[in-house]
């Protein structure tokens, strides 16, 4: 797979998530959409000089937006260094806390929401995410304007994300 692919999948499997985190560091007068958006950049930056990620693209942007967010506190607010770094290290530790999830449990979990997507749905995401077509693709094949169906996956991938996180508070999501 080309480094724009690899990139382009990074950029759609992270950009949700990275602009909740940065929105939760920044809060909503932030520039939260500059930050997650130069940490995408350091990512492709990355990618351009061949360097892979580890194992887990989301966990090193993560990474690069607390970087990020430290620098946008310190010029901000005039903070000193070290009590930026103090707050850096208080968004680590809410990171980890959230990495300590049992990645299998998830898999559980997002296997029985995907049971509850009607068939339509499910062929979605399956030709998109476990096929990897492209958006564009799948809308030509199937005579669809491909923002209808962008905005589509990204609703599905909503609702996924609220029944996972209704298994995990314990709710019984419908």
């Amino acid at each position: 797979m080309d480094r724009q692919r690899v990139f382009q999948q990074i950029v759609d499997d992270h950009y949700e998530s990275l602009l909740r985190y940065a929105q939760f560091l920044l809060g909503r007068s932030g520039p939260v959409e500059d930050v997650v958006h130069q940490a995408f950049l350091l990512a492709f930056d990355r990618l351009t000089v061949g360097q892979p990620f580890q194992d887990d693209p989301g966990k090193w942007l993560r990474g690069a937006v607390r970087n990020l967010v430290r620098d946008v506190w310190r010029q901000q607010r005039k903070l000193p260094q070290d009590v930026a770094d103090q707050l850096q290290q208080v968004a680590l530790q809410a990171d980890e806390a959230g990495d300590a999830i049992d990645r299998s449990l998830v898999r559980e979990a997002l296997h029985r929401c995907l049971e509850r997507l009607d068939g339509g749905d499910r062929d979605l995401i399956g030709r998109h995410y476990a096929g990897g077509s492209q958006i564009s693709e799948i809308a030509r094949r199937g005579e669809l304007n491909a923002a209808t169906l962008r905005v589509r996956l990204f609703r599905i991938r909503q609702g996924l994300k609220s029944c996972i996180e209704g298994q995990f508070a314990g709710e019984v999501p419908t």
